[in-house]
């Protein structure tokens, strides 16, 4: 069962992920920032793992193409990613407040800001 910190942290997490995916332009701002073992969740730090690959190799950053990643990465339950990925997007609203996401990600376990914008 999770506390009441780790359910925030989870939330935040899927916002930052949900920003990439509505908004890729912010994703390198997010690679800079973040590392794959700052997600506490699994499966949030292997779609976080699919879209920095995606990111690297210049590939277009969507849910079809995130999902295919995970298939090739061996991450796979289609079903359930793919009810996740549009979960996650649908609680983002908007990739505006990706900065405020990422500090509280990072906050709530005592990890310092890295990167720049």
């Amino acid at each position: 069962m999770y506390t009441s910190k780790q359910a925030e942290r989870a939330r935040a997490e899927r916002r930052v992920l949900g920003s990439m995916l509505i908004d890729p332009s912010c994703i390198p701002k997010i690679l800079n920032k973040l590392n794959p073992d700052d997600f506490s969740v699994k499966q949030n730090r292997e779609i976080f793992l699919s879209i920095r690959l995606l990111s690297r190799c210049s590939s277009q950053v969507d849910a079809v193409t995130v999902l295919h990643t995970l298939w090739e990465m061996g991450c796979w339950d289609e079903l359930s990613y793919r009810t996740y990925l549009c979960q996650m997007m649908s609680e983002t609203p908007t990739a505006m407040e990706v900065d405020q996401h990422i500090a509280k990600m990072l906050s709530l376990y005592g990890i310092p800001p890295r990167g720049s914008d």
